[in-house]
C-alpha cells in the first residue's frame, strides 16, 4: 500500500514507487518531495528517464496533500502560536519525513551505500530531492537530526547519500525578497481553485535570466523582474507559463486546492520566517550538535548537499538561492556541510516537469498528469491506475474499470488487482483500477461528509450515497473524454461488441456502484448520454451483503468487520482479513427463500481442517491473506477506513432501506421519472453477478438475494442479469487465480 506510518498518532504519508529498475541490485533511490500546491504527480514524467539511469524514484506527498494525513486545526493553530509552538510544529514535519525515510529503507530493503567498481564511485543508497516549498520539510529534518534515535542516525549514515535543494523557496530559506523580485502575490480572497490558477501562472512563468550577486549584505538594486509572457506577449509560445500549457483537468489533477484554504497561507506567514531561517543555519551552515560530552560533532557528516536552481525561475526563488550562496560562503568551513551550486540555464521553476530529460519528457512530449480525476466542483479527486491500451489494439478493446472492496484498495502498481495485468492485454482488455474516496491518492472525506454518512436521518445518508454515485459518474465521464475510451460498437462479424466500458465492482464497492445506476437520473444529461454509448456492462463481483440491504442467516455469517471493545485496530484487521479471505465449504443456491432454508454453521476450512495451516501440506484453502507477504499486505490495504468510525464502516452501517431501494432502481426497474414521463436509462446495459462457491457466507448470500429479487421483478423493465459461479474459489479469486478471473471477465463483459 503506498502509504507509510510516520508517527504514533496514526499519521501517514502517501507515496508512489517507480519500482526497482530492471531488477538492479545497485540502484540509487531518489525520494522526491514536492513543492507548494503542486504535489508529487509533477515528477511522474521523470520515471522513464530515471529507470534508464538506474534510479528508483519515490514520489512523496507531504502532510496535508492527497493520500497523506491532512493538517488539523490544532496543528495550524500551533503554527500561528508562540515561537516555541511554531518551532515544535515545524520540527514535527521534519521528523515525520525522517521516519518515512527510515520506514522506506527498512520496509523496501533499499540497498545501502557501497563502493562501486570505478574510482570514487558510490552505488546504492538514498538521496532526497526537495522542490521549492518542500525544502522546508527536508531542511527541518536535517536541522533536527540530533532528535533522531541513535539507531536511525546510524541507519542514515549507511544509506543517506545526498540532499538536493531544487529551486528552494524563499519560505523554506527564511528570506525576505526585495520588492522588485517578488513575483508571487497570493490573493486569499479568491476561491481556492482560483488561487491555484493565479499561483500557478506566477510561479511557472519564465523570467529574465538571473545572476547570483557576490554579496547580499548590501542588497543590489533591481528593476522590476516581469514575467516574459507579459513583456513579450505571444511572440514566443515557449516562454509562456508552464501551467498555461496544461488544460484545466490536468492542472486540477496536479494540484491540491484545499491547501490554499488555510494551511498554505499559515506556512507563508512572516511569523515562521525566523524558524525556517534557523533550520537552514542548523541544517547547512552549522551541522554540529553536542553529543553530551561538551564537544560538538557533525551528524550525518557524509551527506553531500546540492543546490540546483533555474536562472529563469520566479524572483522569490532566485533570491533565496542568492541568500543560500552568500551565507554558505560566509559560514565556518569546519561547521558547514559540503554544498555545491548548480545552475540550469534557461529553465523556469517547472524544469523537472516541463522540459528536461536531464533532471521529464522531451519538449515535444506532453505532460503526463498524475493518475487522478477531478469528480466534483469542490476539487475532489479519485486516484486511478491505467494498465494501458493492449498492444496491437486500435479501438477494438474493452476497458475494465475495477473498483476495490473494503480495506483493500485498487490504486497504484502494487495494489490488489495487480496480478490481472499480464492476462488482460492478450484478451484485449484495458484495465483501469480506481480508488474510492478516503483511500490512498483520493480525496479524504471532509468532516461534514462523514456526518452525512453517519446520519442518523435517512435524508442525510441518501445525500451522502448519492454524492458518491455522482462522483463515479463524473469519473467515468472524465475517463472517456480524457483517456480516449472508444465507444461501444459492433465488431466485424456483426455479433461481438467491441469498445466501451465494463464497470466491475468487488465486494463493498457495490454499495457505491449500485448507487450510480440507482441515481442515473441525477447525472447531468450529457453524462447520461455519453455513458449510454460507452457503458456496456456492470459486473457485481462477489457483492457485499450491505450493498443489497439484506440480512444473512446467522449460520452463514462469516465476515468479522465489527471492532469489539477489547480489539485494537490490528486485531480488527487481522480478524477481517482472515474471515474475508478464508475458504468455506462449497455452497449451493437454495431453490427458494420461503421458507428460509436452515444451514449448519459454515466455518472456515482452515479451522475445520487444521492440517491446511501447514505450508508443507497445503498451498491453498488457507486464507489468502495468511499467504500474502507483509509487503504485499501493506501495499494492497488501507485499514483505517474499516475502524469503528472509519468511512468504510460507516457506509456499511448505512440504512438497509437505502441499499434495498438502490437495488430496486439499479437492477429491477430501469425506468426513471423525468417530469411526467418514465424513461429508460441505459437500456442495453447488461448486468453480471460473479460469485465464488467457497467464499464467505455474507457475500454468497448477497448473490442469492440478488438472484431471487431479480426473478420476482417484472421482466419487461428489469435489467438483463446473469449469474456466474466460480467453483472452488474464495472471495479473492482475482489474487488466487488471476488468469481464470480475467478469462471469465473477457467472456462475459
Amino acid at each position: 500500500m503506498p502509504i507509510a506510518p510516520v508517527d504514533d498518532r496514526g499519521s501517514v504519508l502517501y507515496y508512489e514507487d517507480s519500482g526497482v529498475p530492471n531488477a538492479s541490485t545497485d540502484y540509487v533511490t531518489l525520494v522526491m518531495v514536492h513543492g507548494t500546491c503542486f504535489h508529487g504527480a509533477g515528477f511522474r514524467p521523470m520515471i522513464p528517464f530515471a529507470t534508464q539511469h538506474n534510479i528508483r524514484l519515490i514520489l512523496l506527498n507531504l502532510h496535508g496533500y492527497p493520500g497523506s494525513t491532512p493538517y488539523t486545526d490544532e496543528e495550524l493553530d500551533r503554527l500561528e502560536g508562540s515561537i516555541e509552538a511554531r518551532e515544535a510544529e515545524l520540527q514535527a514535519r521534519g521528523l515525520e519525513l525522517a521516519e518515512f525515510l527510515r520506514w522506506l529503507i527498512c520496509t523496501e530493503e533499499i540497498p545501502p551505500i557501497r563502493e562501486g567498481s570505478g574510482e570514487d564511485e558510490l552505488i546504492g543508497g538514498l538521496s532526497v530531492l526537495s522542490w521549492s516549498g518542500g525544502n522546508g520539510h527536508t531542511l527541518s529534518m536535517f536541522a533536527h537530526a540530533d532528535k533522531l534515535s541513535e539507531e536511525t542516525r546510524k541507519l542514515f549514515d549507511e544509506y543517506l547519500r545526498s540532499l538536493i535543494l531544487y529551486d528552494p523557496s524563499s519560505t523554506a530559506a527564511g528570506t525576505a525578497t526585495p520588492p522588485a523580485l517578488s513575483n508571487i502575490h497570493p490573493d486569499r480572497t479568491l476561491p481556492p481553485e482560483d488561487q491555484v490558477i493565479l499561483f500557478g501562472a506566477q510561479v511557472s512563468a519564465f523570467y529574465p535570466p538571473f545572476t547570483l550577486p557576490d554579496t547580499i549584505h548590501s542588497a543590489p538594486s533591481y528593476t522590476p523582474r516581469l514575467a516574459l509572457h507579459e513583456v513579450l506577449g505571444p511572440a514566443d509560445p515557449a516562454l509562456r507559463p508552464t501551467t498555461f500549457k496544461m488544460d484545466a483537468p490536468t492542472l486540477r489533477s496536479l494540484t491540491h486546492a484545499p491547501i490554499m484554504e488555510r494551511a498554505q497561507h499559515v506556512i507563508w506567514s512572516p511569523l515562521l520566517r525566523a524558524v525556517f531561517r534557523e533550520n537552514v543555519r542548523r541544517a547547512l551552515y552549522d551541522c554540529r550538535f553536542d553529543d553530551g560530552s561538551g564537544a560538538k560533532k557533525q551528524i550525518l557528516p557524509a551527506v553531500r548537499v546540492h543546490v540546483v536552481w533555474c536562472d529563469r525561475t520566479v524572483g522569490q526563488i532566485a533570491w533565496a538561492v542568492a541568500n543560500l550562496n552568500c551565507e554558505y560562503k560566509d559560514a565556518h568551513p569546519e561547521a558547514r556541510r559540503p554544498v555545491e551550486f548548480h545552475k540550469l540555464e534557461g529553465g523556469n521553476h517547472f524544469m523537472a516537469t516541463s522540459r528536461s530529460s536531464s533532471m521529464s519528457p522531451s519538449p515535444s512530449k506532453t505532460l503526463r498528469a498524475m493518475p487522478t480525476a477531478v469528480v466534483d466542483d469542490q476539487g475532489s479527486v479519485l486516484h486511478y491506475e491505467d494498465f494501458g491500451i493492449p498492444p496491437g489494439s486500435n479501438d477494438n478493446y474493452t476497458t475494465l474499470v475495477l473498483v476495490h472492496g473494503a480495506g483493500f484498495h485498487g490504486g497504484g502498481p502494487s495494489a490488489t488487482f495487480r496480478r490481472l495485468g499480464p492476462f488482460a492485454a492478450e484478451r484485449k482488455l484495458r484495465i483501469v483500477t480506481l480508488n474510492l474516496r478516503d483511500y490512498p491518492g483520493s480525496t479524504p472525506y471532509a468532516p461534514e461528509e462523514l456526518n452525512d454518512i453517519r446520519g442518523p436521518s435517512l435524508e442525510r445518508q441518501e445525500r451522502a450515497l448519492r454524492a458518491r454515485a455522482l462522483e463515479l459518474g463524473a469519473f467515468l465521464q472524465w475517463l472517456v473524454q480524457y483517456q480516449g475510451i472508444p465507444p461501444i460498437r459492433v465488431g466485424a462479424d456483426s455479433s461481438a461488441r467491441q469498445g466501451g466500458i465494463s464497470l466491475t465492482a468487488w465486494s463493498a464497492a457495490n454499495c457505491q456502484t449500485m448507487a450510480l445506476l440507482a441515481h442515473a437520473d441525477q447525472l447531468p444529461e450529457g453524462t447520461r448520454t455519453l455513458l449510454d454509448t460507452h457503458l456496456r456492462s456492470y459486473v457485481l463481483y462477489e457483492p457485499s451483503l450491505a450493498s443489497t440491504g439484506g440480512t444473512v442467516p446467522e449460520e452463514l455469517r462469516g465476515i468479522r468487520a465489527t471492532r469489539e471493545p477489547w480489539m485494537s485496530l490490528d486485531d480488527l484487521t487481522s480478524a477481517f482479513c482472515l474471515s474475508a479471505s478464508a475458504y468455506y465449504a462449497p455452497f449451493t443456491f437454495p431453490q427458494a427463500l420461503d421458507p428460509l432454508p436452515t444451514y449448519a454453521p459454515r466455518t472456515p476450512l482452515h479451522r475445520d481442517q487444521p492440517g491446511l495451516a501447514d505450508p508443507n501440506t497445503a498451498t491453498k484453502r488457507t486464507p489468502t491473506t495468511s499467504r500474502m507477504t507483509p509487503a504485499e499486505l501493506r501495499e494492497t490495504t488501507h485499514f483505517p477506513v474499516i475502524d469503528a468510525d472509519g468511512s468504510q464502516n460507516l457506509l456499511r452501517m448505512l440504512s438497509k432501506d437505502i441499499y434495498r431501494a438502490n437495488v430496486e432502481s439499479a437492477l429491477l426497474d430501469r425506468r426513471f421519472a423525468f417530469g411526467n414521463t418514465l424513461e429508460e436509462v441505459w437500456p442495453s446495459l447488461r448486468v453480471h453477478v460473479i460469485w465464488s462457491d467457497m467464499s464467505v457466507g455474507d457475500c454468497v448470500w448477497a448473490s442469492v438475494l440478488l438472484k431471487f429479487r431479480h426473478a420476482e421483478a417484472q421482466p419487461e423493465f428489469r435489467r438483463p442479469l446473469a449469474l456466474h459461479r466460480l467453483e472452488g474459489a474464495n472471495h479473492f479469486v482475482h489474487w488466487e487465480e488471476p488468469e481464470r478471473f480475467v478469462k471469465l471477465l473477457a467472456d462475459i463483459v
